[in-house]
């Protein structure tokens, strides 16, 4: 009888770790991220297609910014984030490979706890300069260094 309860623990034991590590084949595909953008009303713009006068003027009025953040393998990427005080930012945040979320504690942002290939989306108003942290509040990812930085300029 221990025998067999013990070939049973042993059974859950391996299939809960197969569970959690998850074959490379089976994991999402990493996705190419495309480079923010700065949008109003009516058009969408690079950021970094910005080289006439007149593009650098719309550019510099507060527009709504919007990010896609994934993360993975205890990190965030991208890891920095550039604003302008008053933009309104956008986050799509996407977990790739196991549980994560997103989190600002000075804008008060913070997407729900995300399973892998899961998205949420948070939306903030820039309304103070400074160089923030985001992170990871789940387990241990934060002290493990899953943190990015927001700077606000």
């Amino acid at each position: 009888m221990k025998i067999f309860l013990t070939i049973i623990g042993i059974v859950i034991i391996v299939i809960v770790i197969i569970f959690l590590v998850k074959s490379p084949s089976q994991r999402p595909a990493d996705i190419t991220l495309p480079t923010p953008v700065v949008s109003d009303a009516n058009t969408t713009i690079p950021t970094t297609s910005a080289s006439s006068t007149a593009d650098q003027a719309l550019l510099s009025s507060p527009k709504t910014v919007t990010f896609n953040v994934t993360g993975k393998s205890l990190s965030f990427l991208p890891d920095e984030i550039r604003v302008k005080k008053g933009d309104h930012v956008k986050i799509n945040f996407t977990s790739m490979d196991s549980t994560h979320d997103f989190v600002i504690d000075e804008f008060s942002i913070r997407t729900d706890r995300l399973q892998a290939g899961v998205s949420d989306t948070v939306e903030f108003i820039a309304d103070k300069t400074g160089i923030f942290e985001y992170y990871c509040s789940f387990g241990e990812h934060k002290a493990m260094g899953m943190t990015g930085t927001l700077i606000v300029e």
